[in-house]
């Protein structure tokens, strides 16, 4: 048998184990579909960066697939999010929710993230 080396089909928790607690409003359909990546990204902003409306995100590699998931969930969570990704992705990040889209082949955007004493960086660095 071959093995695609990626998700098991089973996996072990203790009796009250969760993995990620499936959001109320979120159908058990539609749960089923999310794949990895997006509950990854909520999983990341939501309880280890601790996302909240109105704090600024800063996503390196923002055009990435996981990244491009994190900006559309940071811009459903209320955050000001800046993306970096390269010129071509610019109006993709814009239509995902990035209030603002630095072109990282082109401009330095360490002193916007140095001046941000409540900018919270996620590097999702796909080169």
């Amino acid at each position: 048998m071959r093995s695609c080396r990626a998700n098991a089909s089973h996996i072990c928790l203790d009796v009250f184990g969760v993995l990620i607690k499936k959001p109320d409003a979120l159908a058990h359909e539609d749960a089923a579909a999310i794949c990895d990546g997006p509950l990854t990204s909520l999983n990341f902003l939501r309880e280890v960066a601790e996302v909240r409306a109105g704090q600024k995100i800063l996503i390196l590699g923002a055009s990435a697939s996981l990244c491009s998931v994190a900006v559309q969930t940071a811009t459903a969570t209320g955050a000001e999010v800046t993306g970096t990704c390269s010129a071509r992705n610019a109006d993709m990040m814009a239509a995902l929710g990035a209030g603002r889209v630095i072109d990282d082949n082109q401009q330095d955007f360490t002193p916007q993230a140095a001046r941000s004493a409540l900018c919270r960086a996620w590097v999702c660095w796909a080169r």
